[in-house]
């Protein structure tokens, strides 16, 4: 399909779905248009974007206004932006991004756009990691920490289990009842996301898929299901570990969870380097019984063969347990 089939197409499908209370747009580039609609859509966005009062726009853009309150808000989607997900993903990977943002449309009976009180939410709400530069258009409007190229976005579970599909992004509009900064909000949902998905650590060389929830520890001191590792043994160093959840799903967040850094590097006696094969996992090996350029050639691999919606990043890290720090390498 060619960018201007595109173009057209992905106006019908959303027009096509009757979003209550919306008008929807689309702004083509250098066209003029004398509808009332489009040229205030045109005029809100050119503000919005850029401080400018013209109905000129400069890139095609899909975009939805409504009201909320006494104000006449805008969401709008780089055109070009979507294309090229479409390229790669087909509309799956563009329509329901666009559809769940203008409708809230939430399983359960939740509604987003009701939760002004923090305590009645806050339980629900994780972090999970996600390819920053890939998602950099959606992540516009959310809240999240950025570590490099990853971004640990907010999320507010729709089911018990909290795995997908039933999560949704917290929008920052949606917290503006909160009362809570940006900080305080992540670093709960972070440790919600460590109790309600531990994290799991096993050998490289266990292929092993299916697992029970009690395999794998090692941030607590039981014996039931804790693995063993020997920090000196060349081998195993080499080979490595696989750290995930007890999910199998965003695994790859467990490293940011408190006090797991720390606990990896005393159980490996040293530095190691992290590589994220996925969103849902990553791969440590020991600094001294493992080659950098080895290790960053293995996950360029992985990852140029992985579905991009599965991608976190091709950068390899390192923890520094005399600086308590983690630093790209």
């Amino acid at each position: 399909m060619t960018y201007e089939q595109f173009k057209r197409e992905v106006y019908l499908h959303v027009l096509a779905r009757h979003i209550p209370d919306k008008e929807i747009y689309l702004l083509q580039k250098d066209h003029v248009c004398t509808e009332e609609g489009v040229l205030r859509a045109s005029r809100m966005y050119n503000m919005k974007c850029f401080g400018k009062d013209t109905a000129e726009v400069t890139e095609d853009v899909l975009c939805a206004v409504y009201h909320k309150a006494t104000k006449i808000r805008l969401l709008h989607w780089k055109v070009r932006v979507l294309y090229e997900k479409y390229r790669t993903e087909g509309w799956p990977g563009v329509l329901p991004q666009i559809i769940y943002k203008l409708e809230y449309a939430v399983p359960n009976g939740f509604d987003l756009r009701a939760q002004t009180n923090y305590d009645e939410i806050s339980e629900r709400l994780i972090l999970r990691p996600l390819n920053y530069e890939f998602c950099k258009e959606e992540l516009e409007n959310c809240i999240f920490w950025r570590v490099g190229d990853i971004a640990l976005v907010l999320y507010q579970m729709l089911n018990a289990s909290g795995v997908d599909p039933f999560s949704a992004k917290v929008y920052r509009e949606m917290t503006q009842g909160w009362g809570m900064s940006d900080e305080v909000i992540l670093t709960n949902a972070l440790i919600n996301s460590s109790f309600k998905m531990p994290p799991r650590l096993f050998y490289n060389t266990d292929l092993k898929k299916l697992r029970p929830e009690q395999e794998g520890v090692f941030m607590t001191n039981r014996s039931c299901g804790r693995i063993s590792i020997s920090a000196q043994d060349i081998l195993e160093g080499i080979c490595g570990y696989r750290l995930t959840t007890t999910k199998y799903t965003n695994g790859a967040l467990a490293i940011f969870y408190p006090g797991v850094k720390e606990r990896l590097a005393k159980a490996l006696d040293g530095d190691y380097y992290i590589g994220f094969t996925s969103v849902h996992e990553a791969v440590i090996h020991p600094v001294r019984h493992k080659c950098l350029s080895d290790m960053k050639a293995a996950i360029l691999h992985i990852n140029a063969v992985m579905d991009g919606r599965e991608t976190l990043t091709n950068r390899v890290y390192q923890y520094c347990r005399s600086r308590e720090s983690l630093v790209e390498v």
